[in-house]
């Protein structure tokens, strides 16, 4: 007797499951608005870029100088002194590495600046690896840093409205530390209102470079202003001049 075939079961087909929203698609609700913190730290960032942006268009290379601005700090080593006396070891090279200071200070205070953002002001610690019972040193070894840098910030920076005093508000000395060093503090501050869109690296060297074309311009139409003025005459007057001279010598 044949056995009655019979087909095998088709599968089921798995319920589909719907797609989840693309990013654009997403609700407000699905990211949180960052903390006061998180504000900070990403502003900062940003003027990082963009200072390491405007010391790149400046040709300046500071390799002593680690800038750190969401740690809201700014390190290099501290220069060598003579013994327990406030004058340096190498004066040059000492120099050298305070300018380099200066120079980034210059760029950060251009950059927030043409921004049109309060200046961020910083405290100069000067750490040291002596005991505690030499604090007094430790704080005037600092303050010797801090006059050149002020002297220094005096010569370059060339923000209007912007004195040296607002950009280096402190400055002490801190003993007992695991190595020599320099180190500038941003002082706490407020994050530009919300809704003020943070400006990229890249918008911001647009921005400079914007601003040198305007100033070349200018530069050039004051160059064209002065010499009319010397000679008095344009060149149109000067021709119109030359042709009323050859026609009286032909008559």
């Amino acid at each position: 007797m044949l056995q009655q075939l019979t087909r095998p079961p088709k599968p089921r087909r798995k319920r589909r499951q719907p797609s989840p929203p693309r990013a654009e698609e997403s609700s407000g609700a699905d990211h949180p608005e960052l903390t006061p913190e998180e504000m900070r730290h990403l502003y900062l960032e940003t003027i990082q870029r963009a200072t390491e942006a405007e010391l790149a268009a400046r040709g300046i290379d500071c390799p002593d100088v680690k800038i750190d601005l969401p740690a809201m700090r700014i390190d290099t080593d501290e220069p060598a002194y003579v013994n327990n006396d406030v004058k340096f070891k190498k004066p040059k090279a000492a120099q050298a590495k305070l300018e380099q200071v200066a120079q980034v200070l210059t760029a950060l205070s251009t950059v927030v600046f043409r921004r049109g953002e309060p200046q961020m002001r910083l405290s100069l610690e000067g750490h040291t690896t002596a005991k505690a019972k030499l604090q007094e040193l430790a704080d005037s070894r600092a303050q010797v840093c801090k006059n050149q840098l002020v002297d220094r910030l005096s010569e370059l920076v060339d923000t209007p409205s912007t004195p040296v005093t607002e950009l280096l508000v402190g400055c002490r000395g801190v003993t007992a530390s695991d190595r020599k060093s320099l180190t500038l503090v941003v002082e706490p501050f407020e994050v530009p209102p919300e809704g003020e869109r943070v400006l990229t690296a890249e918008e911001e060297e647009q921005r400079r470079l914007e601003e040198a074309r305007r100033a070349e311009k200018a530069e050039q139409s004051a160059k064209e202003e002065q010499q009319v003025r010397i000679t008095g005459l344009r060149t149109t007057d000067k021709e119109d001049v030359i042709g009323t001279l050859k026609h009286t010598i032909r008559v």
